[in-house]
Formats: structure tokens, sequence, C-alpha cells
């Protein structure tokens, strides 16, 4: 066996680590472990490797064994604050956050995890802080953008919220709202005579939160097309019955603009004194209601997806895996 050094092996598990290899990395980390049981790099080396495998309590054990052998890493803090997050630890979280950006507080990926923890904590000023602090370093953090926009939303701050809520399609791993378009995204302004095409891009709740909106774009853009999903077409056909709605982009028509329905807060100017539609604006369907069958409804949360996000492209499943990766971009857990 020819001796390599320890700076290098290491260096280079990293680098596997970084590239997306963590089972390579953790076997390197093994090896070192097996001769050094307690090498601080190591060990918060394997687990990095072992909190992306899913394994937070091991990860936050072996991180915490990192800490107790080594010096005071920045980066130890850090990478065990979001996984006392996802454990649900959050005084530990918030303790080893504030360590973090007190050994560095250059860095916005610490301000970000301390975000999310505040933010679970309902403790929204000072998740608002630190969202805005790590803008501060790094203005175009899309996990940031989104932190600050949902602890906005939530206090009802919705002018800045629903402007900080555009950044969720820049999440890496997030799926644009329809097909490779030279369409612009709209803004708002009124379209006599050209086709709107409105999109219900995110999940149940949210289509039937948006599609209240649909009335107020029409005295604006007279001609609209709505894709949607076949689970929520009635739904949007009881605010707007005569509205072309389809589930299939092949049966896409010609548009000259396009915006989700989730976008449609913001355009409008949404605040707490204007919500629009009267209550109820959506009803049961009175002859389905009685029998409903509500087995199926899990199975038809993927089709929406599928059909609404890229149908008849392969484009839908690709989206529905990357929504899980969405999440854990807004919940800061990105390990480095």
């Amino acid at each position: 066996m020819i001796p390599v050094p320890l700076d290098e092996v290491l260096s280079l598990a990293a680098g596997l680590e970084q590239a997306g290899r963590g089972q390579a990395a953790g076997r390197l980390a093994d090896h070192i472990l097996a001769v050094q049981p307690n090498q601080p790099a190591a060990l918060h080396l394997k687990g990095v490797v072992t909190a992306a495998q899913g394994d937070a309590a091991s990860a936050a054990a072996l991180i915490e064994q990192a800490i107790r052998h080594g010096l005071e890493e920045p980066h130890y803090y850090r990478n065990i604050c979001a996984i006392y997050e996802r454990l649900g630890r959050l005084d530990d979280a918030l303790a080893a956050g504030r360590r973090s950006v007190q050994l560095d507080p250059t860095n916005a990926e610490s301000y970000h995890n301390l975000t999310v923890v505040h933010a679970r904590r309902l403790d929204l000023d000072r998740a608002i802080a630190c969202a805005r602090t790590a803008l501060r370093l790094d203005p175009s953090r899309p996990g940031a953008h989104m932190a600050l926009a949902e602890a906005l939303l939530t206090q009802g701050r919705f002018q800045e919220g629903w402007r900080e809520y555009e950044w969720r399609f820049r999440l890496p791993g997030a799926a644009a709202p329809l097909p490779d378009t030279d369409r612009p995204q709209w803004d708002g302004t009124e379209m006599p005579h050209d086709r709107l095409l409105l999109i219900a891009d995110q999940g149940f709740g949210d289509v039937i939160q948006f599609c209240r909106y649909i009335p107020w774009v029409r005295t604006r853009c007279p001609n609209i097309a709505v894709a949607a999903g076949p689970e929520m077409q009635a739904f949007i056909r009881q605010v707007a019955p005569d509205l072309p709605v389809f589930a299939d982009w092949r049966h896409c028509p010609p548009y000259a603009a396009y915006c989700p329905l989730s976008g449609l807060p913001l355009r409008h100017g949404t605040d707490l004194t204007n919500i629009p539609a009267p209550i109820p604006y959506l009803s049961a369907d009175p002859v389905r209601a009685p029998g409903q069958d509500r087995r199926p409804v899990q199975r038809a949360r993927n089709q929406l997806h599928c059909t609404a996000e890229g149908p008849g492209t392969g484009r839908g499943r690709q989206a529905f895996r990357a929504r899980a990766a969405v999440q854990r971009q807004r919940r800061g857990q990105r390990f480095c």
C-alpha cells in the first residue's frame, strides 16, 4: 500500500461529496476513521454524507463528535444547525446557527439556516432580519428570497412578500411552469385583444386559492386559456365556466403572454383589505360529494403535477421529483 497524506485524502473525499458522489466520499471517510476514529474533518464529512442519505440523527452524532475533537469550524456549526432543524431540535439548531455566524459573520448560508430556524419557532421578525442579512451577503440566493417571502407573507406583509415569492422558479431543481417559450410573463397590464395563458402551476390547495383571481384577470384580459390538470378543471370552470381549459401542452392555443396562477396576487396588488372573490367562491359538486371516494386523491396528486407541468413531454415526472429538492432548498438544507 502506498501511503497518501491525510490532507490529500480528505481533499479528494470532499471533492467527491461536492460532485454528488456521496457514497465514494463516505467510503474514503470510513477508511480514515478506521485509522483515526476521532479525526474531525473525516467525522464531519461522514456526517454530511449521512445527512444527504436521509439519516439526520446519525449525521448529527457524527458532527457532534467532530466538534468535540476538533477546532471550532464555522461550517461544522452551519451544517449541524440545518441537521438539528431537520430533526426538530430547534433550540440546538438556534445555538449552532448563532455560533456559526459568530465564527464567520460573512457566510450567507449560515444566516439562511438561522432564517429557517427562527421561522419554525414563529419568531418571524428575527427570521426576516436573518434573511435580509443573507441577501445582503448574497443577493442572488433564491432560497433566502423564498424564506423571506414566506416569513413576510405569514406576517401579512403582502406587497414585499409577493415580490420575493417570484424567486420560486429560480430555486435549484425547480421546474419551469411551462415548456420553453419566447412569450413574456404577464405584468398585469391590460391585453384587450391578445390571449393570456394562465397556468395552474402548484398543488391542489394553491389552485383552489388562486383561481379566485380569474374573474379579475378577465377584466383586463378577456381572452384567456388555462392549463390545469383534469382534477382541478371543475373548480376553474366554477369561476369561469366558458374558459378553454386544457391538460396537455399539445392542445395549448397560441398566446401572447403567460402567468402562473400563483403569480396573480402580485399582479393584482393583493393585501389584507382587497383579497378578491366573495366567500364561498367554490363549492363541492352536489352530485359527486355524498359518495366521493377519497382514496384516489394521492394518486391524482401525482397526475396533477405531471399534466400541469409538462403533459405529453415527460417533463411532468421530472418536475414532480424536483419538488422534493425545491422544498429542501427552501428550507435551507444545503451542506457545505
